[in-house]
């Protein structure tokens, strides 16, 4: 990608006073657009509907409730007391609100998405950086 330079400068400060200016690098409009547009694909993608996805937030809801069941020797997972809630309730149950809530509380956990959001959050911190 090419970057425009904009190199120490001279500035000149009140009358005839001189100061040398830090370099400055602007990120071009273009590479934020697209930088932007990542971010939507990637957050897109998290949030469709992946068959696997939804599998291994089901197994992840029965091992909560399995290991809160048994309270065994293993502590279970710590899960946030709304959470808690929302799995005691039966999957027909919960209204559409909560099945979104439980899938975003799981979907930073999920190795199905593992990669994605990994990506998402790379994408996140250099849009942070440049924007500035």
């Amino acid at each position: 990608m090419i970057r425009a330079r904009i190199f120490a400068a001279l500035l000149l400060v009140g009358r005839g006073t001189v100061r040398e200016c830090a370099a400055v690098e602007p990120v071009p409009h273009a590479a934020r657009i697209e930088l932007e547009k990542d971010i939507a694909r990637l957050e897109a993608k998290i949030h469709a509907s992946l068959p696997e996805f939804e599998s291994e937030q089901h197994a992840w809801e029965a091992e909560v409730l399995q290991a809160a069941a048994a309270r065994s020797k293993t502590a279970p997972p710590q899960v946030p007391p709304r959470i808690r809630a929302i799995l005691a309730l039966e999957p027909t149950e919960r209204e559409p609100a909560q099945r979104e809530e439980l899938a975003a509380y799981f979907r930073p956990r999920s190795k199905t998405l593992g990669d994605l959001t990994r990506q998402l959050a790379a994408k996140r911190a250099t849009l942070a950086r440049i924007s500035r």
